[in-house]
């Protein structure tokens, strides 16, 4: 199953990526939201190919070194697009000859149209840090911790809405006393990766 990912440069996306690379899935390219890299970008195109900085010795990173999304996504040689418009014919061509079966998303600022969800056989994944329906949208931790609440992990599809499609997996997830934000946010998102291969092995297996 080819699989198209979604992301940022920063957080907690490295996370769900590096675990789809390390299980062996055919990852066909990672896409980001133009405005998460505009330092990276030479022109208004609608997308862009971003290619690794030249280094000398090529870029490497240990089995257990940290990466975020970019270094990590270059050091394997997958493709990494930067798009501005998602709707646009040149964006729209270059997702399809990925030829995703399936999208994931995990931490995304853009809303991705109808057309785009429409592309892979099997629809949108997206990882999100709450017990949805509970804390849609943005900041999901911040607000679970803000009011005392259960915290959790739920894989669901992409829809139109804002974290409103069908729910495809969900567990709870306890956070201990005292756990920082980054930390909390890499439990939530190891919980999130766990449910998201199990709905990943079923999709394969129909």
């Amino acid at each position: 199953m080819r699989i198209l990912f979604f992301g940022l440069p920063a957080g907690v996306s490295a996370v769900a990526l590096r675990g789809l690379l390390d299980d062996g899935r055919d990852v066909a390219g990672v896409v980001l939201p133009a405005d998460a890299v505009p330092h990276l970008l030479v022109d208004t195109a609608p997308v862009a190919r971003l290619e690794p900085p030249a280094v000398a010795g090529g870029l490497s990173l240990s089995l257990n070194e940290p990466a975020g999304l970019l270094e990590l996504a270059w050091a394997r040689g997958l493709p990494v697009l930067a798009v501005r418009a998602f709707d646009s014919p040149d964006a729209m061509a270059t997702l399809t000859e990925l030829s995703p079966d399936a999208a994931v998303v995990a931490c995304f600022t853009r809303r991705i149209s109808a057309a785009v969800l429409a592309l892979p056989r099997f629809g949108f994944l997206n990882l999100h840090p709450s017990l949805l329906p509970l804390y849609r949208g943005p900041q999901p931790l911040f607000w679970q911790l803000h009011d005392g609440a259960r915290t959790g992990a739920t894989v669901h599809y992409l829809d139109e809405g804002l974290d409103t499609g069908d729910i495809a997996a969900q567990a709870a997830v306890d956070l201990p006393d005292g756990v920082s934000g980054p930390e909390a946010e890499q439990r939530l998102a190891l919980a999130g990766l766990g449910l998201l291969r199990g709905v990943l092995d079923d999709l394969a297996a129909g």
